[in-house]
């Protein structure tokens, strides 16, 4: 986003600041894939991670806040905030970008 124009900079945080994605139909796209294909090869950090939590991840990945991914799974918040427990205990991380970062180094390294 280095090319990003200053008025283009203000309306992203302000979207952020709403809980919406500012990423691009591409990556959005990109995502959505990822997610449907899933890292399950053996041997990535992810292929601890059950096909749900997987899901979860991918929806982090894309800027997706709890709530948005309660709703995109028909997940109640609670269920979503126990299933990026479990992906964080299992990661060894703390954070939600922590998580996102392995997620797209492990299904950058399938392609």
């Amino acid at each position: 986003m280095k090319e990003i124009d200053p008025v283009g900079l203000v309306q992203a945080i302000h979207d952020i600041a709403l809980g919406k994605s500012i990423l691009s139909p591409d990556a959005t796209a990109g995502m959505m894939r990822m997610m449907r294909s899933g890292p399950h090869r053996e041997g990535t950090p992810l292929s601890t991670l059950s096909p749900q939590e997987q899901r979860v991840l991918a929806l982090v990945t894309a800027g997706k806040s709890n709530k948005e991914i309660a709703d995109a799974l028909n997940l109640s918040e609670n269920t979503v905030k126990n299933y990026l427990a479990n992906v964080f205990d299992k990661l060894k991380v703390q954070r939600r970008s922590q998580a996102a970062a392995l997620y797209v180094q492990a299904t950058a390294a399938g392609d």
